[in-house]
């Protein structure tokens, strides 16, 4: 699929246009209002090249009664991302690569020890507003993640192909959870610890 936001929004230096971003990395709704369009058009461009290969099967985008401002490109963003999904679930069926590659379980090995010179970073204890977990009967254990992966290209036919094999890789994740396992409720929030910063930051924690 065919979508490139970085002519649309980018400046003489390459970077993303100020008046895009207020942060300089998020869109606002200016810059959504530059990457609807956007979506719209390569999305239908691709569904009508599945149309091809599917003369049974329509898929069609469903727009909702329009309303003004920030709502509408939000509604209208959320409509692309579902007709993405359709569409790169749909897609993988005529994906002529090689027979899928599975990578392996991870192994995963803690909780990591806790000294006085070693923590978690991002610790709820360590953050500018502290937070002691132990006065809520919560803790909080940090643990590794470590196995092997593949990293995965396109070649110019657009068929997925295996940049590097088994190349290894080390995250963690930083749980927090009641130290009396019957008060687990069953419900998991899962907050990825987002790198846009240049380190780990939990968008949703707080």
């Amino acid at each position: 699929m065919d979508l490139d936001y970085f002519t649309a929004m980018a400046d003489d230096k390459r970077m993303l246009r100020r008046e895009l971003a207020d942060d300089g990395l998020h869109p606002n709704k200016m810059g959504y209002d530059v990457m609807v369009p956007l979506v719209e058009k390569a999305i239908a461009n691709a569904l009508e090249r599945m149309r091809s290969r599917l003369p049974t099967k329509r898929f069609t985008i469903t727009r909702r009664p329009r309303a003004d401002g920030h709502r509408r490109t939000v509604r209208r963003m959320r409509t692309c991302l579902r007709a993405l999904l359709v569409l790169l679930v749909g897609s993988t069926a005529f994906a002529q690569t090689a027979p899928a590659q599975f990578s392996p379980v991870p192994r995963v090995t803690g909780p990591v020890p806790i000294t006085a010179d070693s923590r978690p970073f991002m610790a709820a204890a360590d953050s500018q507003t502290p937070l002691t977990l132990s006065a809520y009967d919560y803790v909080e254990e940090e643990f590794f993640v470590s196995g092997t992966a593949n990293v995965y290209d396109w070649d110019s036919a657009r068929h997925v192909t295996v940049r590097t094999a088994d190349a290894p890789y080390t995250t963690r994740i930083l749980m927090r959870r009641p130290v009396d396992p019957a008060r687990f409720s069953g419900t998991v929030w899962v907050d990825m610890l987002n790198p846009a910063r240049g380190y780990d930051f939990a968008e949703n924690w707080g």
